[in-house]
């Protein structure tokens, strides 16, 4: 992942609510995650050499050595990334991921072409749709980097896809208004992403 850092933050209401769309979606949105609940494992195909999943698949941790695993085509080879197992093509999905108290981390969603071979830009172009956090800067994984208006690590992050409405966002568990909303068309199947180097825990 190349890090590249705007000269300033964008405004928080430029950063939290890019389309009016959003803003008129976001109260059902919010009634939606009620019901929408996923129970998101983790796809140990998928997971750079470096990393180590969990035996029941709901946490992963960067271990600095790579493991003797098959160069599987579905496997990222440079990026420290894995993806969820169960893809989505419709509907509502949310879930929660703990960072434990970790500050170098990325989390959204990602279609199931995405590139796993090589290095990659973090952005919708990219096919990836996510946040980070690299030490004391958050940021939404655009084109150049949105600098997002946080002050400290929230711990947790919920994902919010709706498949129809073209949504993804992102919310500190407990606040009402979201860290950051993606709006687009999606084709093909979406897959929770995960780049790791702290580690990072599913809930509940």
């Amino acid at each position: 992942m190349k890090m590249k850092m705007t000269n300033s933050p964008q405004s928080p209401w430029k950063a939290l609510c890019p389309t009016q769309k959003s803003l008129q979606n976001h109260l059902t949105n919010m009634r939606d995650m009620i019901h929408a609940v996923a129970m998101v494992i983790l796809d140990p195909d998928t997971a750079h050499p470096s990393l180590l999943v969990s035996e029941n698949r709901r946490s992963v941790k960067w271990r600095g050595l790579r493991q003797d695993v098959p160069d599987n085509p579905e496997r990222f080879d440079c990026e420290t990334c894995v993806l969820g197992l169960e893809g989505f093509t419709s509907g509502q999905h949310y879930w929660q991921i703990d960072f434990g108290g970790g500050r170098t981390w990325a989390v959204g969603v990602a279609r199931e072409s995405v590139r796993r071979k090589g290095w990659i830009n973090f952005s919708p172009e990219q096919m990836i749709w996510a946040v980070d956090q690299c030490g004391s800067h958050y940021r939404a994984c655009t084109f150049p980097d949105t600098l997002l208006p946080l002050t400290m690590s929230p711990g947790r992050i919920g994902v919010y896809l709706d498949y129809e409405q073209g949504l993804v966002s992102f919310y500190q568990p407990g606040m009402e208004t979201p860290i950051y909303i993606f709006t687009t068309s999606f084709t093909g199947k979406l897959h929770p992403f995960f780049w790791v180097y702290s580690p990072i825990t599913l809930c509940p």
